[in-house]
């Protein structure tokens, strides 16, 4: 210990013995540390995380010696998004005194919720129990470490053995309730009895605790993931009276309030406000709480309202996460109305645009590398075909994306690597990047095995976002002239993602380099039969190609049609040939109609349905719904066929509205819960067709651009069989 160090704690102890302080005056200090502690402590457990993290600020310079003041202050840092600041905080304190039990305690939570290091939190948590042998805190920590690791069978064990050790067992009855809750939604086929002993435990955890915020805040929260609003409002509303200033709270509130289906819109709003209200006057200057406040004002459309609060923000702290979440979604709408305005080639909205992510990006601390990353990731793809940009600025951003942006990989690091090819720069970086890339797919797919259903589906995820970066790969090797590389790995791509666009493309161009124009056409005619929203580039360069080998454009016209009838007779025998071998009944529904009646599976025995699952929210659900209109149009008069649309939107208040826009008239049933906890629908759009036995005969999964007529071969092979039968 160093000489500055000594004077500091014996300085101190002089002062006390000279001027004869009481020894009630420490005391009274160390109860004051101690109430402190269990303030915080009590706020963390009432979910109140902003407020402990704003008081633990003012408690720790009060008392900036005591040990405990720190952990809670650690715990509720951890939770309002200052993950860095706790873990730097923790780590600081463990290595202080590494016997000391509290400071192990900190640091398993600070890296539990640590997005990088969140791994290391089991080896500190199993360490901190064993230096608070017996520590009701302790044990409910270790359990809820191991849970979050994913191990729910030694979570679950782990909490039987200690259930009668700790004096109050409701924490503990939480986080099993927590624990089986994930082994309901982890399964393939739901298993009601799971969520059932989850519901249970909470309700146990009531009965030992009836003030036990979270066992409240999480019953409320599954029974609201299962579309059973009216039961969760109660439950949310005697939360609140427990803890009035927890924002989270307010925002499950808030969400209650929007799925009452017996409530209109202006009544739900008008209930919402009010509790706005309440959480202001006390959480005004908060900017967490301004930032739910924002985020509800902008589902109401309120904008005048949301840009006040969002201004609010950004004066009270503009280095802070909230502030960074203004910054990235004000970009975020930008964006969507140069979309809705089709304003997207606009250079005073793009130089805009760029300029907020610019400013973005050079802000002094970044909160949340996610944000960052698609910062980055955002400026990159708007700048890399901009021949303004330099080189070396576009390889740096190209960089920083590949750094920072983790969650789409299957976009970074080929759309990266395939810039930098086209820009003839940089070959051995953009080489390195789609070969790190080939790496990460596999990392990316592994770390999502749990939604894939089959050991099948999981080998197509993984082939798929593999193959974009062996097509990367082979197209970094054609534009640096490595003819038989770029073949090579071209084509391994396309044995992997076969209708991957890009590299039907890619193909295609080394063909035509090479002058082989048949293998050319081969390729350019299967990328331009690929359904795509957007342009299709393969489509252009097969016209090129056309005119090239013909001399002119004559005759383009049915040599298009000729492709297009061999196109579909192939997609009939493809789709036709998905029919499920095996049809299982589908799973029982009521359901509400979008005019307020109810509608059964069972009115529809004897017909063929096809069912659409869907949300406004979804962007390829809305892409393909002007086609369905027209499907709804088509079967609308045919007794033998009913078509259906089953929402799945939160706030379903808001659809009646949007159809009436759109000028649909399909039928729309709002969802109950039916949706994930019986249809066990993964990803939208997904569509249904039922035969008339009520079976489950074709699924088609995602977006589909020819609708009608896929649909329609779909729904006529079933009557045709239903008309066999009889």
């Amino acid at each position: 210990m160093n000489s500055l160090k000594l004077n500091l704690i014996i300085l101190p102890l002089l002062l006390v013995s000279l001027f004869g302080a009481p020894a009630s005056a420490q005391s009274s200090k160390s109860n004051s540390a101690s109430e402190a502690a269990v303030k915080l402590r009590s706020m963390y457990f009432a979910r109140d995380f902003e407020g402990g993290y704003v008081e633990g600020k003012k408690l720790m310079q009060q008392y900036p010696d005591a040990t405990e003041v720190k952990v809670w202050f650690i715990l509720c840092a951890s939770r309002n998004e200052r993950e860095d600041e706790a873990l730097e905080l923790a780590e600081e304190l463990k290595a202080a005194d590494e016997k000391n039990g509290w400071g192990w305690f900190a640091l398993a939570v600070a890296l539990n919720y640590h997005s990088e290091r969140n791994k290391e939190a089991l080896a500190a948590s199993e360490k901190a129990l064993a230096l608070l042998a017996g520590n009701d805190d302790a044990i409910w920590l270790r359990a809820s470490v191991i849970r979050a690791q994913g191990k729910i069978e030694d979570a679950l064990q782990f909490i039987e053995q200690n259930l009668t050790k700790v004096k109050n067992p409701a924490r503990l009855l939480v986080v099993k309730a927590s624990a089986l809750y994930s082994q309901y939604l982890g399964q393939q086929n739901r298993d009601e009895a799971k969520m059932k002993a989850s519901l249970d435990a909470l309700g146990d955890a009531l009965k030992a605790d009836p003030k036990n915020v979270n066992a409240l805040y999480l019953q409320a929260s599954y029974l609201l993931e299962q579309k059973r609003a009216a039961e969760a409002h109660p439950l949310l509303k005697k939360a609140l009276a427990l803890s009035p200033n927890s924002t989270p709270l307010h925002e499950d509130y808030w969400q209650a309030v929007n799925r009452r289906s017996d409530l209109s819109a202006e009544a739900k709003q008008k209930v919402i406000e009010a509790d706005i209200r309440a959480l202001l006057q006390h959480r005004g200057n908060y900017p967490g709480a301004l930032l739910s406040v924002a985020r509800q004002y902008e589902s109401f459309k309120l904008d005048d309202k949301r840009k006040k609060i969002e201004e609010r923000i950004l004066q009270l702290d503009p280095i802070s996460p909230e502030a960074e979440w203004v910054l990235i979604e004000r970009a975020r709408q930008l964006v969507d109305e140069m979309y809705q305005e089709k304003s997207q080639k606009d250079p005073a909205k793009q130089e805009a645009y760029r300029k907020m992510l610019r400013d973005y990006i050079g802000r002094p601390r970044h909160f949340h590398k996610s944000l960052l990353g698609e910062a980055y990731s955002n400026l990159f793809f708007s700048i890399k075909g901009d021949t303004t940009i330099s080189d070396d600025e576009l390889l740096t951003i190209a960089k920083r994306m590949i750094q920072y942006e983790k969650i789409n990989p299957h976009s970074t690091y080929p759309g990266a690597a395939i810039a930098l090819a086209e820009r003839k720069i940089n070959f051995r970086e953009a080489e390195a990047i789609a070969r790190e890339g080939i790496v990460e797919a596999k990392k990316k797919v592994d770390s999502q095995r749990q939604f894939y259903k089959t050991d099948a589906e999981y080998e197509n995820g993984l082939n798929w976002m593999t193959g974009l970066m062996y097509d990367a790969l082979g197209w970094v090797f054609f534009n640096e002239g490595r003819m038989e590389e770029a073949e090579k790995e071209l084509l391994r791509a396309h044995s992997l993602a076969a209708e991957d666009l890009n590299n039907l493309y890619h193909i295609g161009q080394l063909y035509e380099v090479k002058k082989d124009y048949a293998k050319a056409e081969e390729y350019y005619i299967k990328g331009s039969l690929v359904p795509t929203p957007g342009k299709n580039k393969n489509a252009d360069a097969l016209k090129a190609l056309y005119e090239l080998r013909n001399g002119n454009l004559e005759g383009y016209d049915k040599y298009l049609a000729k492709v297009a009838e061999i196109d579909a007779a192939n997609r009939k025998s493809k789709v036709l040939g998905d029919r499920i071998k095996e049809p299982k009944q589908m799973e029982a529904f009521n359901l509400k109609t979008l005019d307020g009646k109810m509608l059964s599976s069972a009115d529809l025995k004897g017909r063929v349905v096809v069912i659409n699952y869907w949300g406004i929210w979804c962007g390829w659900c809305v892409e393909e719904m002007p086609e369905f209109q027209k499907l709804n149009e088509k079967y609308k008069n045919d007794k033998e066929v009913m078509i259906l649309t089953i929402n799945n939107d939160q706030n379903s208040a808001g659809v009646p509205k949007w159809m009436e826009k759109n000028k649909y008239n399909f039928n729309v049933l709002f969802d109950d819960g039916y949706v994930d906890a019986k249809a066990d629908i993964k990803g939208f759009p997904t569509t249904w067709f039922i035969d008339k036995e009520g079976r489950i005969a074709f699924v088609k999964d995602g977006w589909t651009q020819k609708l009608v007529e896929e649909f329609s071969w779909r729904i006529e092979a079933l009557k045709a069989t239903g008309a066999a039968a009889n």
